[in-house]
């Protein structure tokens, strides 16, 4: 990256933070409307994507300055330690990152496959599945004795 797209980019950072620093919603309101119709279209990749995000969530970005800066931003907070804690507590393990090689072991683990038990034989039509061996007996033909 360049000088120039570094600091085009800090630019805008330093533009999105200052929108919700003014007193009167209104005027955060506007610079959050100019933001919407310019970021999407900036040559630097990373601000062209949060301007395309920003777009997307047009309605809830803006809500903020339509409710006077309320938001739901401390619930959410703490219904993620809640939800946490309980997965920790029921030893559940924690979602996999987004790492690469992180996702290929979990996928490897997920992918696992049991050993048959003595009554079962592995399912070649789906891998990683058994099945079990039905037994059949057969009805002799002929009036019951």
């Amino acid at each position: 990256m360049t000088g120039l797209a570094r600091h085009r980019r800090g630019q805008c950072y330093r533009q999105l933070r200052a929108v919700y620093r003014h007193d009167q919603p209104v005027d955060g309101r506007g610079d959050a409307e100019k933001i919407l119709e310019s970021f999407h279209t900036f040559p630097v990749h990373e601000v062209a994507r949060l301007g395309r995000s920003l777009r997307a969530w047009r309605t809830q970005f803006l809500a903020y300055f339509d409710t006077g800066g309320a938001n739901n931003g401390g619930t959410e907070a703490i219904d993620l330690i809640v939800e946490k804690i309980l997965r920790l507590a029921h030893r559940f393990p924690t979602p996999p990152t987004t790492h690469p090689a992180r996702r290929w072991q979990a996928q490897a683990l997920a992918n696992q496959t049991r050993a048959p038990l003595h009554n079962e034989e592995p399912d070649f039509r789906s891998p990683g599945k058994v099945r079990s061996l039905s037994v059949t007996t057969r009805i002799p033909a002929g009036p019951p004795a």
